[in-house]
C-alpha cells in the first residue's frame, strides 16, 4: 500500500542515506520529464507516493492538463522550480518543518547543517541559496553533477537489490520444479489399480 511522503512514518532523524536515496530518485524522475520541455510542477510530500522504498511523483501534468502552469515564467525557469521543490521537501524531512518561504528556508537549513554532511547540505545551498542568472539556470542535470558519487552509491544498491531478487526468483522457480516432479511420482506410485499388487 502506497503513502505519501507526507504520511512517511519517522520517529526523529532520518538517516541521511535515506535522504540521498529520495534525492536520486525524485532527480531521477526529472530528469525523464524535463528532457520533453516539460515540468513535474509542484513536488509536494503530500504529492510524492512512497512504495516499498520507492518514490512516485504523483499528478504529474495534472497541473498542465488543467492549465495551471505559471504564466509569464519560461521553461527553464518552472523547471528549476521542480529542483528547487526537491531541495525544500528534502529539508522538510530532515527538519521535520514543513518548509515554506524564504525565512524558514534559512531556518530549516541551520538546522540541517548542524546535523548532515557537507554534501547533502552543500547541493541544497547551491540551489536554493546561490544567485543564480535568470538567462542561464542550472538544469536537473547540473545539480546532479554535484552528487554523481551518490547517485552512483544508489544504482550499486538497486543493482543489489535485484541480484536479490532474481535469487528468490530462481529459488521459487526450483521449487516449483521439485513439487512438480514430486506430485508425479506420486501419482504414478498411488495408482489405485496396483495397491494389492506387492511386485508394484
Amino acid at each position: 500500500e502506497a503513502k505519501t511522503l507526507q504520511q512517511f512514518p519517522s520517529s526523529g532523524l532520518i538517516p541521511e542515506h535515506i535522504l540521498w536515496s529520495f534525492y536520486s530518485q525524485l532527480m531521477t524522475a526529472l530528469t525523464t520529464v524535463h528532457p520533453q520541455g516539460l515540468a513535474a510542477l509542484n513536488i509536494t510530500p503530500h504529492r510524492v507516493l512512497v512504495q516499498s522504498n520507492r518514490l512516485r511523483v504523483n499528478f504529474c501534468g495534472f497541473d498542465e492538463a488543467l492549465q495551471l502552469t505559471p504564466e509569464g515564467k519560461s521553461v527553464a525557469e518552472v523547471q528549476f522550480e521542480d529542483v528547487r521543490s526537491i531541495c525544500r521537501l528534502l529539508m522538510s524531512l530532515a527538519t521535520g518543518i514543513n518548509i515554506q518561504g524564504e525565512e524558514m528556508e534559512k531556518a530549516g537549513f541551520l538546522v540541517m547543517k548542524n546535523t548532515y554532511s557537507e554534501d547533502l547540505c552543500g547541493v541544497v545551498s547551491f540551489v536554493l541559496f546561490n544567485s543564480h542568472d535568470n538567462t542561464k539556470l542550472p538544469t536537473v542535470w547540473d545539480v546532479q553533477s554535484l552528487s554523481w558519487h551518490r547517485l552512483v552509491d544508489e544504482l550499486h544498491h538497486t543493482y543489489t537489490h535485484i541480484d536479490y531478487l532474481q535469487n528468490q526468483l530462481a529459488k521459487e522457480h526450483q521449487n516449483g520444479r521439485l513439487f512438480s516432479l514430486i506430485a508425479k511420482l506420486g501419482y504414478i506410485t498411488e495408482r489405485p489399480e496396483h495397491k494389492d499388487d506387492p511386485k508394484w
